[in-house]
């Protein structure tokens, strides 16, 4: 898949930690300006609920974040 994607061993970062924590502190190593997470859509519910994860990102990061949908059962 990262052949076909074209992606680079170095492009990848596997760090151990507090998600928000550590998610953190590599965008800002990066100087990102945007972050995308995903996020499921629950049980048909037109209200999206955030996961702790996401929520705590739009707190903790500088840059802009983009939350992407998926629907139940697409993942």
């Amino acid at each position: 898949l990262l052949d076909e994607l074209e992606i680079s061993a170095a492009e990848i970062h596997a760090i151990q930690g507090e998600a928000a924590r550590v998610i953190d502190a590599l965008g800002k190593k990066l100087d990102s300006r945007i972050l995308v997470m995903g996020t499921v859509q629950k049980h048909g519910s037109a209200t999206i609920l955030l996961g702790n994860t996401s929520e705590q990102m739009f707190y903790r990061v500088r840059s802009d974040v983009l939350v992407v949908v998926a629907r139940e059962g697409t993942v």
